[in-house]
Order: structure tokens, then sequence, then C-alpha cells
């Protein structure tokens, strides 16, 4: 059952997810807008290290995690991640990253605000450390970054019915972030693939 507090922390979730710390930094300290100088056009933690060094990359990497993770957590400590109230609790600040208004409701990719979540879940509920094993296992065999993320998210989702057969709001938690990521790399991954699919029929 949704409470006002509830509410009121997903709320706060999405509006904390929503401040593009990669977006901000980058453009107030260098005059830099990531977006611009990013192939990808990603508003993210990566491509403010790219464009502005490493420090700031990890900087904007650790902000982005604690904008998910603190007020998962603070809900957590509170007694509110029971039921169905977690489920918009957690997933707000991954949709207030992945479609910020900051950004007209447009965003980054959301991976390190899921892990913040996922983080803020513990140590109630393990799925960041799943979702951090299948991620790593992913990257490391398949050579594409988005459809590493697609692959990892689908897997994430499958593997957390199997943990949660009798928990249906964290099956539904798990299932929201894997279809936001899948929804942020989708384009990049189907690019991938058609070109691997192109490379085939050429060699033939």
């Amino acid at each position: 059952m949704l409470t006002m507090q509830s509410m009121l922390f997903a709320l706060a979730g999405y509006l904390s997810g929503g401040i593009m710390y990669s977006y901000i930094i980058p453009r107030l300290v260098f005059g830099k807008d990531v977006r611009a100088a990013a192939q990808d056009r990603n508003p993210g933690a990566t491509n403010a290290g790219i464009a502005c060094g490493p420090a700031v990359g990890i900087l904007c990497g650790a902000l982005d995690v604690l904008k998910a993770f603190c007020p998962v957590f603070a809900a957590g400590c509170l007694g509110l991640m029971e039921g169905w109230s977690a489920v918009p609790i957690a997933i707000a600040p991954v949709l207030g990253h992945a479609f910020s208004p900051m950004l007209h409701f447009s965003g980054g990719k959301a991976i390190t605000t899921v892990f913040g979540a996922l983080l803020g879940l513990l140590p109630w509920h393990p799925l960041g450390i799943v979702l951090a094993l299948i991620t790593l296992g992913a990257i490391l065999l398949i050579r594409n970054h988005a459809l590493a993320v697609s692959t990892s998210a689908l897997i994430f989702m499958l593997a957390s019915s199997l943990m949660y057969r009798s928990n249906a709001p964290m099956r539904a938690v798990a299932w929201l972030m894997g279809l936001v990521l899948i929804y942020k790399h989708f384009r990049e991954a189907h690019a991938y693939i058609v070109q691997l699919r192109d490379e085939r029929r050429r060699a033939v």
C-alpha cells in the first residue's frame, strides 16, 4: 500500500535522480557540454571523464550513485521498502536520471543510478550484487558495451524472477530497472547487431 510518506520519498528520489551532475559540473567548471563532445550524446560520468579528465569522471560517477542511493537507503531505514511502496521509491531516481526534467526529460543511460538504487536496497535485498556480477560477465564476453548492458539487464530480470518468486514488488523493481537499461541502450545495441549481420553477409 502506498502511503503519503512513500510517495514523498518517490518524488524526492525522482528529483534527486534528475540532477545531472555529469552535465552540470563540466559545464560550470570547464565550460563543456559533454553531450556535444560524446559520440553517443550521453550526459554521463564516462563522457564527463573523457571530456574533462578522470577525476571529474569519478566525481560525477560517485554523485550519480549517491543521488540514487541516499533516498532509497533512507526509505529502507524508515521501513518504507516493504511491499509495493518499495517499487516507486526504488525506481524513481533511475527514472529521474534517464528522463531528467533538467534536460527536457532526456537524460543519461542510468547505469550508475541503477547501481546506486540497488546499493540502497542493501542489506535487505542483494539485487545490486547480482546485477554487478552479471554485468561484469557480459562485458567480458561481449565486445559492444550497449549490447553487454542490454544482455545483462535481460539476464538480471530473469534471475530476479527466480530469486523473488514470492516477492512480487522486488521482481517489479528488477524488471522496471532492467527495462529502463534496455530502452536506453537499445539504439546502440541494435545498430551493433545490424553491423555484425551486414559484415557476415559480406563475408559469405
